[in-house]
């Protein structure tokens, strides 16, 4: 059972260890100060340290990893099958969205005339086809999908939401 649940596991931690990774091959490369943010045009706007920027890559990757592999312990209604494609299909999914983007920043920190903008729209497309896709799969939960009271209140008009 444990090679099983390795086995499944090890595409998703490649994908949380990638940037840091990334990282550390190019400590020396990047500035001390780093742009965190950048106006519509791509122009920085707001700048960190080098340290910092590296505790909020690896602490992002790294804490989404843990939350979707507790998500399903602290459900209060115990509907996440841990085991389940579409369970896995989200947090791969998931992972992979956050260290993009972690790459993408790593990048413009490396290379300042690197420019995201392009980038992050067709990253952001491909999260919202992943999320339509798996949205109408869910189960009513508490924590993923559209969690309004009537939704969270009636299973019907759950998955009718998700559907739409």
């Amino acid at each position: 059972m444990k090679k099983i649940i390795l086995k499944k596991e090890l595409p998703v931690l490649i994908i949380v260890l990638i940037p840091i990774i990334y990282f550390i091959y190019f400590w020396k490369s990047i500035p001390n100060m780093v742009p965190i943010q950048f106006s519509i045009s791509g122009e920085p706007t707001n700048w960190t340290t080098k340290n910092l920027f590296m505790y909020f890559v690896i602490g992002i990757n790294i804490s989404i990893y843990v939350l979707f592999n507790l998500i399903p312990f602290i459900d209060p209604n115990k509907k996440f099958d841990v085991n389940s494609k579409n369970y896995y299909k989200l947090k791969f999914s998931m992972l992979l969205f956050i260290s993009v983007l972690s790459l993408f920043s790593l990048k413009s920190a490396v290379d300042l005339q690197f420019r995201m903008q392009n980038s992050i729209m067709l990253l952001i497309g491909f999260l919202f086809m992943v999320l339509g896709n798996y949205f109408q799969t869910i189960p009513q939960n508490y924590f993923l999908g559209i969690k309004t009271p009537w939704t969270l209140a009636n299973e019907f008009v759950w998955k009718k939401t998700h559907d739409l």
